[in-house]
C-alpha cells in the first residue's frame, strides 16, 4: 500500500520536531516520486521543513532568526 498526503504531512512534521533533517529529505525524495509535491498540505509541511532545514544551518542565530523561526511555527501548526 502506498502512502497518502496523511502520511506524508505526519512524517515530515516528525522529521521536523526531531530536527531529522537527512530522514526528511528521504521523505521529501519518496513525496517527489509519487507525485504528491502539488498536494496544498504536503506542499506546506514542505514548506515547513525548508524553513527548518535553513535555520538549522545557520552558523549563528540571532533574535530576527528566532523571531522567524517561531513565527512560521505559530502560523502554520
Amino acid at each position: 500500500m502506498d502512502p497518502g498526503a496523511v502520511t506524508f504531512v505526519g512524517s515530515l512534521n516528525a522529521c521536523a520536531r526531531v530536527m531529522a533533517l537527512e530522514k526528511g529529505s528521504c521523505v521529501h525524495e519518496q513525496i517527489a516520486q509519487s507525485g504528491f509535491e502539488s498536494n496544498v498540505f504536503v506542499g506546506n509541511s514542505l514548506v515547513d521543513k525548508g524553513a527548518l532545514r535553513v535555520f538549522s544551518r545557520m552558523p549563528m542565530c540571532n533574535v530576527v532568526a528566532w523571531t522567524a523561526i517561531i513565527l512560521d511555527h505559530v502560523k502554520c501548526g
